[in-house]
């Protein structure tokens, strides 16, 4: 990750930890579904990467008791601190908080018994080194359940805003192998990825969500609030941010119900790889 995206991760932090509340109700059914898949065995040692506010980790904490450890981690320093204040207000004591990079994990080869990673390896500029430093710290049985978008689509609560500013001339056009959230939404070169990285998958499927809002406006202030590129924007030209606003509105305008919610689908692919 350069340091201009890292820095953009680090000023919206706050909004992630503002909005912690509704992505994870919208990504509850994914959350679940990683947490099973990691098939977690009591007294272990699980490693969350780019854990943002920690919610699929804390889920897995919960599962694995006093006997095991959770390391949350995140590349983001803020985003570590937004995760520690939820563990706290959770009331978890088996978990750890480190600022670690996915690209070079700082622990032990063959130390982790279960990786977890929810929208983070789309993100590295090498998905390849991310995941075969995933593979170097599992253990002989260890498993990792990572998720990552479906195509952008079918997931109009996520892409709705970068694909208005791509329209407007505002951001260059998507290029499939640069670090962004649809990076890895082909399902053939995400096994590629995986695979290549010397980890063997077992399971590699879709997984239906669904992000609802109270009104337009809502959703609007969540997304400009939790997207670096969005929050960006609303501070050095909110003319064009309205720009954006006007053509993302319209592109979701099919998704608005009769009393003004918002019910937007979406999908992710979660995958389970073996050492």
């Amino acid at each position: 990750m350069s340091s201009s995206e890292l820095e953009g991760w680090r000023a919206v932090a706050g909004g992630w930890e503002r909005r912690r509340a509704i992505f994870a109700q919208g990504t509850a059914p994914l959350t679940e579904r990683l947490v099973e898949l990691a098939e977690l065995r009591g007294e272990e040692v699980v490693l969350e990467l780019a854990a943002g506010p920690g919610e699929t980790g804390f889920v897995a904490a919960a599962q694995l008791g006093d006997g095991g450890t959770l390391l949350s981690t995140d590349f983001a320093p803020e985003m570590v601190e937004v995760a520690r204040r939820r563990g706290a207000e959770l009331g978890l004591r088996n978990v750890e908080y480190r600022t670690i990079d996915a690209m070079a994990i700082a622990l032990d080869a063959a130390s982790i018994d279960a990786v977890l990673c929810r929208f983070g390896v789309m993100l590295t500029p090498d998905p390849a080194v991310a995941l075969a430093e995933i593979r170097r710290v599992l253990g002989a049985d260890g498993r990792a359940a990572i998720a990552v978008w479906a195509e952008p689509e079918r997931n109009p609560w996520v892409a709705a805003g970068s694909t208005a500013q791509r329209e407007l001339g505002l951001l260059p056009p998507r290029d499939p192998d640069e670090p962004g959230p649809f990076r890895l939404a082909d399902k053939a070169k995400l096994r590629a990825f995986v695979e290549g990285a010397g980890l063997a998958i077992d399971v590699l499927e879709e997984v239906p969500l669904q992000f609802v809002s109270a009104s337009l406006d809502e959703w609007w202030d969540v997304v400009t609030d939790m997207s670096p590129g969005l929050s960006t924007l609303a501070g050095d030209d909110p003319d064009a941010l309205a720009a954006v606003r006007a053509i993302a509105e319209e592109r979701v305008a099919v998704h608005v119900n009769e009393d003004g919610s918002v019910s937007m689908p979406g999908v992710a692919l979660a995958v389970r790889a073996n050492r």
